[in-house]
Formats: C-alpha cells, sequence, structure tokens
C-alpha cells in the first residue's frame, strides 16, 4: 500500500530553538537545547506533518493546535495511536520506519528538531537527552495504558478514560483561568477507542444521564473528574507519573469542554 505523502507546512519561520517561550517551558534547562536546530513550524488542520512508513525526521514539541498519531490499513481503516496536546513532545521511532502518520487535528503550531540534533551532533547536551527519555518513557506508559483500555475495558470504560486522561493533561499545561477545549469529533473518540461512532455516541448519553457529563451550548462539559475517574476504573494517583498532576486551577473550577459529536441529542 502507498500511503500519502504530508503536505508541506504553511509556513517555516527561521530557527529559534530556545527563544520560543514553548522551548523553555517544555525543555525547562535551557543548556539541554540543541542551540539552532529548532525550527517553528505552522500546519493547518488536516495536513500531514509525516507519513506512515516513512523513517524517522524530527522530534516534535506541540506548542498549539492538537495532533493524532493513527496507523491506516489497507482497506482505509485507521486507528489512532495517541492524542498530542500542547506541551507534548513526540520523538520519533529510531529505527526503522514509522509505522504510524502524524496529522494535524487542528491547526497546530510545532517546533521540529532534526534527531540527530538532538541525539548525535556536537551540540546535543546529556539535559536533552534525559528530556527525550523522559519523554519516550511517558508515551510508552500511556500506549501501554491505551492498550489496556482497548484490549478490556468496557465501552463505558474506554470512553471515560479517554476524557479524564485528557481532561487532567490538558489541565497540566492550560492557563489557569481559561476552560481546556477538546477538538475531538465523535470520529475521532471512535477511532482512538476502537469502537463505532454510534456506540461513541450511546456511551456519551449513558454518561450525561450519570450526571458525569453534561451537553450546553453544543459543547461537551466534564463534570465530575473524579467520578469518571471511577467509572473508567482508572486511578488518577497511581497514574500520576505519566500524566502529571493537575496544576491549581482558579478558585472556581472551570471544567473542559469539546464540541458535542454529531448525532448526540440534548
Amino acid at each position: 500500500m502507498v500511503f500519502p505523502r504530508p503536505r508541506p507546512p504553511e509556513r517555516s519561520d527561521p530557527a529559534s530553538c530556545g527563544t520560543h517561550r514553548a522551548c523553555r517551558s517544555c525543555w525547562r534547562d535551557p543548556g539541554a537545547l540543541p542551540q539552532g536546530h529548532g525550527r517553528i513550524r505552522r500546519y493547518a488542520a488536516g495536513a500531514d506533518l509525516a507519513a506512515q512508513g516513512e523513517p524517522p525526521a524530527d522530534i516534535l514539541t506541540l506548542i498549539e493546535g492538537w495532533l493524532l498519531l493513527s496507523a491506516l490499513l489497507s482497506d482505509g481503516r485507521r486507528q489512532i495511536l495517541h492524542i498530542v496536546v500542547p506541551g507534548d513532545v513526540v520523538v520519533p521511532l529510531l529505527v526503522g520506519s514509522a509505522g504510524f502518520g502524524i496529522q494535524a487535528a487542528t491547526d497546530a503550531t510545532v517546533c521540529a528538531m532534526p534527531v540527530a540534533a538532538a541525539t548525535t551532533s556536537p551540540t546535543a547536551h546529556p539535559a536533552g537527552l534525559h528530556v527525550l527519555m523522559k519523554a519516550m518513557s511517558r508515551n510508552a506508559a500511556m500506549a501501554y495504558e491505551h492498550l489496556t483500555a482497548v484490549g478490556r475495558r468496557t465501552a463505558r470504560e474506554r470512553v471515560a478514560l479517554l476524557l479524564v486522561e485528557l481532561y487532567y493533561r490538558c489541565r497540566r499545561a492550560a492557563i489557569p483561568d481559561h476552560a481546556v477545549q477538546i477538538p475531538l469529533t465523535q470520529g475521532v473518540l471512535a477511532d482512538a477507542l476502537g469502537l463505532t461512532a454510534v456506540h461513541v455516541n450511546r456511551t456519551l448519553k449513558t454518561l450525561r444521564a450519570d450526571g458525569l457529563v453534561a451537553y450546553e451550548g453544543g459543547m461537551l462539559r466534564i463534570l465530575d473528574p473524579d467520578r469518571l475517574a471511577a467509572a473508567a476504573c482508572f486511578d488518577v494517583e497511581a497514574a500520576g507519573a505519566w500524566l502529571g498532576p493537575c496544576p491549581p486551577g482558579p478558585p472556581t473550577p472551570v471544567p473542559p469542554t469539546a464540541p458535542m459529536p454529531p448525532g448526540a441529542s440534548r
């Protein structure tokens, strides 16, 4: 099967690794940054950042927007392997060709750094390699959790787990006084959970009936993250090593929102 080639980004700014605010907030240690190798790139929603089957290219730090890592089968079926939110670092496979593609779910801004610049170039820094190891370990932990969900959790548990995971991951990087918006369609949720879109819709309706989520103004709102985690049989504290602590929010917490899946009734 021939997979589609990625479309070029809308624009590529001059090299700015270490100067953009996102670089320092994600890498923490300025000494870990391979100076001059990172480039800020912007992609329109639906654009392909990397095609399935290509050799590894860049390490991506997502600054704004959402990305999807997905595997496409020869008959067109898709499995979304990972949902990338702002602040995440995507480290490509260092051997062989990637078994997944990377697509922008929304308009997105990334910092792209060649793998060699961060690993084998003279400017590579031990602290930078440590950052990459942590990112790879965190991504692997999430992959194991997702595999367990698809293999053993019920549809209700899968949907609840994905929503509560995105809630905590987004709150980690969100501005405290702003709501977290989750711009995922019902079809994207289905492809990430190994379910049909109809099944996802029905499950969301049961979660709403139980008072865990609500549809308001065409947006999905998480009402009780703790009960949602319990519905997913998910221990947030045990997952803290990869999920990350949820930072203090505003005096009146603002729950995350997402577009109401097509076909859902209010």
